[in-house]
């Protein structure tokens, strides 16, 4: 690289380790394989915003969310599903909803505020 704020190394198969003080920004790239990190303790990241660009994402403990999720794409679960309400209702749903397979309430079941438990034709 030639710039008088960038400082790293390129290795034979063009993996390259850079840093540009100017703008603060530390660039890994090129022929690199993997990269694995390994540490006794935490990892933190602090920053605007994270993003992983990869075809999978695999994480293999408990993972916990602090703030809203969004998914853009369909939601598939494997192992049920648990939650609660907090302040609201526990879900809402706004478009229509298949069930395949039976639906238990432990209390009312409503359709336009009416109850439909005990509801017969």
């Amino acid at each position: 690289v030639n710039n008088k704020d960038t400082r790293g190394t390129t290795h034979a198969d063009e993996a390259a380790f850079y840093y540009d003080r100017a703008t603060h920004t530390l660039t890994i790239n090129g022929g690199i394989q993997h990269i694995v990190i390994v540490v006794k303790a935490n990892v933190h990241i602090t920053a605007q915003q994270a993003t992983i660009d990869a075809l999978q994402t695999i994480v293999t403990g408990d993972a916990e969310i602090q703030g809203n999720l969004t998914v853009k794409k369909k939601l598939t679960y494997e192992g049920g599903m648990e939650g609660s309400g907090g302040d609201g209702a526990a879900a809402t749903i706004t478009g229509n909803l298949n069930i395949l397979g039976d639906a238990h309430a432990s209390g009312s079941m409503l359709s336009d505020g009416e109850n439909s438990n005990h509801h017969s034709h």
